[in-house]
């Protein structure tokens, strides 16, 4: 019984000095220069950039590109459409940039991310396909398959790709280029290839957002994020078990200053572990 109380009043002390996480970022490869760039969406601020040591940058469609980091072996995966490479969050690199060997001469790498679960690198291509490699140095080819997500006379096109690995969502940018409006396809993990539904993304008030070029999935907390090169955009999605598709509700906008150099891809950096305040399990274990 005495162990018992010491532990409850000790439990306090425990919350507040247990490690805790700082906000995650989103990071993204740009354009033109190239950078590989941070920002904070939930204060609409700029963070960290540095360039990165590209081998020269392949002409390609301006929604063409993508960035997916490794939790695992800490680095953002990224391309400028046609070239697939790995760096560290400073731009030191960590996998040389070569062409994926199923990209084929017409198609374009317009989404990136990294599964955790599964160790693999997964890509969507200009075409509609599907792409899936390794985690490793070089990425080995593993599967691929079409979703059907092809270029059609109104538009649309690929332009990004997240996933949600706790409920098997894979979420795929399908916006009628250039003008809009922007639409995301839903498709499931186990089942990559079969489009469930397409969502149309709610409008910013504050100003108008332009077709999406990059999509980052935050799914423990349920938000998708988008860019179109600039601004960021967060979207509560919810599923639930009558609807096969989920909902998207708009949670917040960040028109950010103009720059010469845009997003062509967008991931999560999850926060780092601090040594005091909030834990990132809020005291539960």
């Amino acid at each position: 019984m005495k162990l018992s109380i010491l532990l409850i009043g000790a439990l306090p002390f425990l919350a507040t000095a247990l490690p805790s996480q700082t906000p995650d970022n989103l990071i993204g490869f740009t354009r033109n220069l190239p950078l590989l760039r941070q920002v904070d969406h939930a204060n609409c601020s700029r963070l960290s950039q540095c360039a990165v040591p590209w081998p020269g940058i392949t002409i390609t469609p301006p929604y063409a590109g993508g960035t997916g980091w490794d939790p695992r072996r800490p680095g953002a995966w990224i391309s400028d459409g046609r070239l697939l490479g790995k760096y560290a969050d400073d731009c030191t690199p960590l996998c040389t940039p070569a062409m994926p060997p199923t990209l084929a001469p017409n198609a374009f790498i317009t989404g990136l991310e990294v599964v955790q679960r599964l160790n693999q690198i997964v890509f969507v291509d200009s075409q509609g396909f599907i792409h899936f490699y390794t985690n490793t140095c070089p990425p080995i080819p593993v599967t691929m398959c079409y979703t059907g997500l092809g270029p059609t006379a109104l538009g649309n096109v690929t332009t990004g790709l997240a996933i949600d690995e706790d409920q098997d969502l894979v979420f795929v940018a399908f916006p009628i280029y250039p003008v809009g409006p922007n639409f995301v396809a839903v498709l499931r993990l186990g089942n990559p290839c079969q489009v469930i539904c397409q969502l149309l993304v709610p409008p910013c008030p504050a100003g108008p957002i332009g077709t999406f070029t990059g999509l980052a999935c935050d799914w423990g907390r349920r938000i998708l994020y988008g860019t179109d090169g600039n601004n960021t955009v967060a979207l509560r999605y919810q599923l639930t078990s009558s609807v096969p598709c989920p909902s998207l509700l708009l949670l917040s906008c960040c028109q950010f200053a103009a720059a010469n150099d845009p997003f062509v891809g967008l991931a999560i950096r999850p926060g780092g572990a601090t040594r005091f305040g909030h834990p990132c399990n809020n005291g539960l274990w």
